[in-house]
């Protein structure tokens, strides 16, 4: 069986213009700062807030070597309005991408998921100018299935049909 891949989609990520695979994220060039949300909506309309379990936010980025540190990625507190702070890009240069995931569980979700969505935030200030090489950024929702949920209440609500003998 052949492989799906060619040679051409297997180099490793260049993280320059001419890879149509990685965004370039420039900072502000007088300020030397950089501070962007990125809003990603729900999928469906929830109508039972128990039914989302969780919601994981990744991203794969590579800053220079100069900018270690300085780009942060992290989410937008919603009953705050402030940005809580994950993780800051290490400086890899533009080959080296670092992956982070942030993984909010129900009890995080009425602090980062609102009616527009999630608000996934990338700052960076004292920057040399170079940019910052993303290679994904997406959010996953995880949704349990509520048919399954009803069945497992009837089950334990009600009892098995089944008699125990003595």
């Amino acid at each position: 069986m052949e492989s799906v891949l060619n040679k051409e989609e297997l180099k490793n990520l260049t993280g320059n213009a001419t890879d149509s695979r990685v965004a370039e994220f420039r900072p502000n060039f007088s300020t030397k700062t950089f501070d962007n949300d990125f809003r990603y909506q729900l999928p469906v309309t929830i109508k039972n807030r128990h039914t989302v379990r969780s919601v994981a936010v990744v991203i794969s980025a590579a800053a220079e070597v100069v900018d270690s540190g300085k780009f942060n990625f992290g989410l937008l507190n919603l009953n705050e309005l402030t940005v809580t702070n994950f993780a800051a890009i290490p400086g890899t240069g533009r080959r080296a991408f670092s992956t982070f995931a942030i993984n909010l569980d129900t009890s995080f979700l009425p602090t980062y998921l609102g009616p527009g969505g999630i608000f996934v935030n990338i700052q960076g200030t004292g920057l040399s100018g170079e940019p910052l090489y993303v290679d994904s950024l997406y959010v996953v929702y995880f949704i349990s299935n509520a048919y399954a949920n009803n069945i497992l209440k009837a089950i334990f609500y009600k009892g098995s049909s089944a008699e125990l003998e003595n």
